[in-house]
């Protein structure tokens, strides 16, 4: 038996060398985490386009999603749990300190976007406070974050006021 396992031993070890390093490993972490948040951003300014108008990407801005549908919904549960399900495959404790507040924040993020998508608000499109009556108004005033400098900015406009019909 000793004799078999001083044979397998170089055998063993060279297995152990050829595996990925402690610091491939981490590396690897660091950039599926990098990918990850692209991914994230990119994706939710699509989903939220008044949002990507706000941050300054005009990308969308001539949408404008119909919040209040069982569609919409579906695609803001499906968009939280496939990045919450991402982050589980992140080991936050090799992440830089930065990123791993990061990684804290989108993993609130999606938990939070998910409670809430309990809680029946679309059935209460109009409030006082928070409403897309009230942002539509905003936007279409010129001092909103909606711009209005080129005849473009003018077209997105007309554009994303058509999602408000629906």
């Amino acid at each position: 038996m000793r004799k078999t396992l001083v044979l397998f031993m170089p055998v063993l070890m060279l297995l152990y060398a050829c595996g990925p390093s402690e610091q491939e490993i981490a590396q690897k972490n660091q950039a599926d985490f990098d990918s990850l948040k692209a991914s994230y951003h990119a994706e939710s300014f699509r989903l939220n386009p008044l949002r990507a108008t706000s941050a300054g990407d005009n990308r969308y801005n001539d949408q404008l999603p119909n919040t209040i549908t069982e569609a919409y919904r579906q695609q803001q549960k499906a968009f939280y749990e496939k990045y919450q399900n991402q982050l589980a495959g992140i080991d936050s404790s090799k992440l830089p300190e930065d990123d791993q507040l990061s990684y804290d924040l989108l993993t609130y993020e999606c938990e939070r976007g998910l409670e809430g998508l309990q809680f029946k608000d679309y059935l209460m499109p109009i409030s006082q406070i928070r409403s897309l009556t009230l942002m539509v108004a905003q936007l279409g005033s010129g001092t909103g974050n909606q711009p209005f400098k080129t005849v473009k900015d003018y077209e997105n406009w007309l554009s994303r006021l058509d999602g408000y019909v629906a």
